[in-house]
């Protein structure tokens, strides 16, 4: 299986934001794409594409108000 995200690479920028004080694009990115590849595996669980996308938009929300923690 691939790698589609470098730990170090998340760390580093998870680290450069603490320090500005707000989240760089590149991690932004990175959340939104683990958010992806997290939804994606879990598809089949959703009755249809509104709890899909519920579930994706909620988990965005999540890790967007608590990136510092």
């Amino acid at each position: 299986m691939a790698k589609y995200l470098e730990d170090r690479e998340l760390y580093y920028e998870m680290v450069l934001s603490k320090g500005k004080g707000k989240l760089t694009q590149k991690s932004q990115d990175m959340l939104i794409l683990i958010a992806s590849n997290t939804i994606r595996k879990k598809e089949r669980n959703y009755n249809n594409s509104d709890d899909r996308n519920d579930c994706f938009q909620q988990g965005l929300l999540h890790m967007f108000q608590n990136w510092k923690n």
